[in-house]
């Protein structure tokens, strides 16, 4: 079972708050933690003296955690692979919820090496449930039925546009209001194909702290009001066009001399 808790910074009681409020959950579903592994360093050696009857183990200095390496490396595989499926960009507090949502998927799926039952059933004791645990997915965009709509209201709107984040529970997913920008509960919503205008308002969202994966086959083309400088950048394109043109016929030409060389030696 793997669990994520969001740290505002490395210190130790943050760390500590963090930590003790994973061991809540796990005791309250029944579970009893004797042992933690923690990589070494000063924040997580006072865990020592804050946890009881909970034994603290210390990985050597430069080494770390196994286990907990192979997790985050397979939890960052997924966020990055639905980054790529998504035709907008992420914030900081999209990509927070994408690694809430790729956590409780991978605990969706059976351990080869453990049972049959997957780590959210056994924790948490609930069978899966394709209408209200897989209907959606991260990113989807849907349109959420208001609940302070008066009934005989014309003018007033019953739905606004949401993505959604990740399931919370019992049917219940967590979304982002694409006008207020803010994550809002809810399970009332009807799912509906993401248009382009939608594409370019979430485009805006937190512009200057976009978070995405880098391709180097894109090329990003700088928004300018100037006609000399868009003239500059279409003289330029126009120009490395016309250089790998030159350098492809170049290698015709070179192509058609060896065979015509080749021809008069036969």
């Amino acid at each position: 079972m793997i669990s994520v808790v969001k740290l505002e910074n490395i210190q130790s009681n943050t760390i500590n708050i963090g930590c003790n409020n994973i061991i809540l959950d796990y005791v309250n579903k029944g579970f009893i933690i004797k042992c933690i592994y923690v990589d070494a360093g000063k924040s997580f050696s006072n865990l020592e003296n804050n946890l009881v009857n909970i034994k603290v183990i210390i990985t050597g200095g430069g080494s770390h955690v196994s286990t907990v390496e192979r997790c985050i490396r397979l939890v960052k595989e997924r966020c990055r692979c639905i980054m790529k499926s998504i035709p907008f960009k992420l914030n900081e507090i999209l990509l927070e919820n994408l690694i809430y949502y790729a956590v409780s998927r991978i605990n969706m799926v059976p351990r080869q090496s453990g049972l049959k039952l997957s780590p959210r059933e056994l924790f948490l004791g609930i069978k899966l449930n394709y209408i209200s645990d897989l209907s959606l997915n991260y990113g989807d965009y849907v349109q959420i039925y208001k609940t302070d709509v008066k009934k005989n209201s014309i003018n007033e709107e019953r739905t606004f546009g949401g993505i959604a984040l990740h399931n919370c529970g019992s049917g219940t997913w967590s979304f982002l209001n694409i006008k207020t920008k803010k994550i809002i509960k809810t399970s009332k919503f009807i799912i509906l194909h993401i248009q382009d205008l939608v594409i370019e308002n979430l485009k805006n969202i937190n512009s200057k702290n976009n978070i995405n994966i880098d391709d180097e086959n894109l090329i990003d083309i700088p928004e300018t009001d100037n006609n000399d400088d868009l003239n500059d950048l279409i003289n330029m394109l126009e120009t490395k066009t016309h250089s790998i043109n030159n350098n492809d016929n170049n290698d015709e030409e070179e192509e058609d001399e060896k065979i015509y060389k080749n021809s008069e030696i036969s």
